[in-house]
């Protein structure tokens, strides 16, 4: 793979290669949404997992509602988010005044929208799938600047922008379906640099990036998977983690998941990171062709810094899986990416890592070896889910939502379960069986004491986390087609997902919902 990195308007640069166990076994897979012309699958993870990982808060904020200053603690938040929680107990939204919520602001692309809003200092950033990145005014939803900055193939099953960026160190950083990484001035939109990630002709990234420490992760996936439906497509893929430098784009690291080219390897969430051990957790799925691996459809633990591998764990053996080729495995790749938090058992306190799996299986495993602490089930598992998305998590609880063998049409007819877990022991506190339509690919997200939970019916509704009462349903919109985002007394999402996937819209929404005194 070519890791070259340009400077816009400077000399360039060429990353150093620097492998952090590209010659370790490995696996990987892929996670599919639905097919797209025919051709291959739909995948929008975003945030799916998607998930906010690494995403920074906003600072400062004064509400054009409420007229109350948002103070926030920047570094705690960015703490939380590199945990990949989805939830903030001290948002304003909740079970008393979610019913005051109203539409505040709306943008509106022509085409696509799978990246989650990142809200970062009185601004909301997000993309398209026509390679177009916004900055918008948060309070006010007016565009600050909208640049095209990637060259898309509509062809493709996903292209341009379908992933989540994230935001540090005073820089915007997006991931395209076409394989590259730009690092974007926040205030002008000027691309800084760019750096091609993958030179495999069908792979890019969908995922959710993460930054830290001056260097940004990237997941790595491709088009493979569906394409082989085609007469003669031969799969040329694996899948991989790349890391560059925030500051220059040079490449730091690579960590392949097979050693086969053929193989799978898709990485399509996002990521968690344990800033105490610097550990980097990230999730893979099945194997395309060949001979299945030891490290698809599993949670793989890496050093943050040097890629060097500390444990996998495999929850799903021989999984082999394609379009063309559906009954080899049952597709049960993760999608969603791993979630840490602490809990006591047994008496004593343990850190631990989650992730979610198309199966329908929750995985709880202890963050320090891999090994299994505890599953639980919900919803039926297969390609469309099962588990589709990140869960949302407090001090005590899991909240989730999964899909019961959703096959990408009439969501109304396939409608999802919604539970709480109990984080010690995987028991659910309560659960709320065929509670909504489908959804895709998306992580519902606790507010305070209610938990939002989008559907392609184009609704999001509320559940009360201490026993799961339906408390509000919103308004009619496009499909919700993001992952939920809260910051105090807002709430941030986008629409708009093709027919062909049971969805609603074909041009994408970024909404802003606010409350109303």
């Amino acid at each position: 793979m070519r890791k070259g990195s340009t400077f816009i308007g400077k000399s360039g640069s060429t990353g150093a290669r620097v492998v952090g166990l590209t010659s370790r076994p490995g696996s990987a897979g892929a996670r599919v949404a639905g097919l797209i012309l025919a051709l291959t699958v739909f995948c929008s993870v975003v945030g799916a997992d998607s998930s906010f990982a690494g995403q920074a808060r906003p600072g400062g904020v004064r509400s054009a509602v409420t007229g109350k200053r948002h103070a926030f603690n920047r570094a705690g938040a960015e703490l939380l988010a590199l945990r990949n929680q989805n939830s903030d107990a001290s948002a304003r939204i909740n079970s008393r005044s979610v019913k005051d919520l109203t539409v505040l602001w709306q943008v509106k692309s022509k085409d696509l929208i799978t990246h989650e809003p990142l809200v970062h200092n009185s601004r909301v950033y997000f993309a398209d799938w026509g390679g177009k990145v916004y900055s918008v005014d948060a309070l006010s939803g007016k565009v600050i600047w909208e640049k095209s900055i990637e060259q898309v193939d509509p062809t493709w099953g996903w292209h341009g922008f379908a992933g989540t960026g994230v935001v540090g160190n005073g820089v915007l950083f997006e991931a395209s379906a076409e394989g590259n990484l730009f690092a974007i001035n926040l205030q002008s939109g000027d691309v800084i640099w760019k750096a091609k990630f993958t030179e495999k002709p069908f792979a890019g990234s969908i995922g959710t990036l993460l930054y830290y420490r001056k260097t940004v992760y990237v997941p790595v996936s491709s088009l493979d998977e569906g394409m082989d439906q085609q007469k003669g497509f031969v799969t040329d893929f694996q899948g991989c983690v790349e890391a560059y430098d925030a500051v220059d784009g040079k490449h730091v690291w690579e960590f392949e998941t097979v050693t086969d080219s053929g193989n799978g390897a898709a990485v399509w969430g996002g990521f968690a990171l344990d800033v105490e051990t610097n550990t980097l957790y990230f999730t893979t799925g099945n194997n395309y062709t060949g001979e299945a691996t030891k490290m698809s459809d599993a949670i793989i633990a890496v050093d943050a810094s040097t890629g060097e591998f500390k444990w996998s764990r495999q929850c799903t053996e021989g999984d082999i899986w394609t379009v063309a080729q559906p009954k080899n495995g049952p597709d049960y790749d993760f999608g969603a990416a791993p979630q840490l938090f602490e809990t006591k058992i047994d008496g004593k306190m343990r850190k631990l890592v989650a992730a979610c799996q198309k199966s329908g299986t929750l995985w709880v495993l202890d963050r320090m070896n891999g090994a299994v602490v505890w599953t639980a089930k919900l919803g039926a598992g297969s390609a469309g889910g099962g588990f589709m998305a990140p869960a949302a998590i407090d001090k005590t609880m899991i909240y989730a939502w999964a899909n019961n063998a959703y096959p990408y049409g009439e969501p109304e007819k396939h409608p999802m379960d919604v539970a709480a877990f109990d984080q010690a022991n995987g028991n659910i506190l309560w659960k709320k069986a065929q509670a909504q339509p489908a959804w895709l690919t998306e992580a519902g997200f606790l507010s305070d004491d209610v938990f939002l939970v989008g559907s392609l019916d184009g609704k999001i509704r509320a559940y009360v986390k201490k026993n799961g009462e339906l408390v509000w349903t919103s308004r009619q919109m496009d499909s919700i087609s993001t992952s939920i985002f809260v910051s105090r007394d807002r709430m941030y999402f986008g629409t708009g997902i093709p027919s062909g996937f049971g969805g609603r819209g074909e041009s994408g929404t970024v909404y802003c919902l606010g409350i109303t005194e």
